[in-house]
């Protein structure tokens, strides 16, 4: 198994689980399939927005059960309209570097479809611990633990 999910293993609970995407078939469907992958899973979060995963971090933080594991979605394209100006939500990426300057330490596997070279330096850069193109490959991923 790889060395961050070795370490998250050893914890004496079961894997806490944050799943982040914009996309709702993928927020309804990932959970049910790393909860199948592994018998070590106790709970799967899910957050449809970079913002809203921030927020769930630090929840989970100050109540003293922080997440073990972050699937990320980097291309969260999904925009919004506020007061008549369009917003677009963090990137998963943007929001990585984010929690890594929060201090949040977790493993994070980024789920993208680009896996060119210069995006992998930008998501290393960012802070995340590997990346796959699908989910047959995470879930493989978690299948080692």
């Amino acid at each position: 198994a790889s060395p961050f999910l070795a370490a998250a293993m050893a914890a004496s609970h079961g894997l806490r689980v944050l799943v982040v995407d914009d996309c709702l078939v993928h927020r309804k469907s990932l959970p049910r399939m790393i909860k199948k992958a592994s018998k070590n899973v106790s709970d799967v979060d899910t957050a449809s927005s970079g913002e809203q995963a921030i927020e769930m971090a630090a929840k989970r933080r100050k109540s003293g059960t922080g997440y073990d594991l972050v699937f990320m979605d980097q291309d969260m394209d999904n925009t919004f309209e506020t007061d008549k100006k369009e917003a677009r939500q963090l990137q998963g990426d943007a929001t990585v570097s984010i929690l890594r300057d929060l201090e949040f330490n977790f493993p994070v596997i980024m789920r993208t479809s680009s896996c060119e070279h210069e995006m992998l330096t930008v998501y290393e850069n960012a802070g995340y611990n590997e990346s796959c193109s699908t989910a047959v490959l995470f879930l493989s991923i978690l299948d080692e633990t």
